[in-house]
């Protein structure tokens, strides 16, 4: 009985262990997701910019056109998508800490289950052990 409280223990630990690591996870991909996106909107606006420029040559205006709506987009870029990846660097950060730490305690864990099984198992083969050695001592 106490043997089954103690892998109950540590099967709760692990699953514990597991569904912090799947949140650190999930939070580090919300960070990489926030920075691709302001990656691609600023590769767009850097090629709006080469258009303008390019049309420049054929025409009187160049770039100088689209600056105002480039600030805009820049700025906006700013407060909303980077500036929430900013705020989020330093906690994606210790959660990478964290999810290293994670990993690790889970395979304590893991080989801490694997161990919990072994003696269950030992358990059970003491009392065929002791079954068998009583018959014996019958006959």
């Amino acid at each position: 009985a106490q043997g089954a409280q103690g892998a109950q223990g540590v099967r709760a630990w692990h699953q514990g262990l597991a569904r912090q690591k799947a949140e650190v996870e999930a939070s580090v991909q919300d960070y990489r997701r926030l920075l691709l996106k302001s990656l691609k909107t600023l590769s767009q606006v850097k090629s709006a910019l080469y258009d303008a420029d390019e049309r420049s040559m054929h025409l009187a205006k160049g770039a100088e056109v689209l600056l105002p709506e480039v600030w805009d987009v820049i700025n906006s870029l700013l407060q909303g998508d980077l500036g929430q990846a900013a705020a989020m660097q330093s906690k994606a950060e210790e959660e990478a800490r964290i999810h290293q730490d994670l990993k690790a305690k889970l395979r304590v864990s893991s080989a801490a289950l694997e161990v919990e099984t072994a003696l269950a198992s030992c358990d059970e083969l003491r009392g065929r052990i002791e079954e068998v050695q009583s018959r014996l001592v019958e006959i």
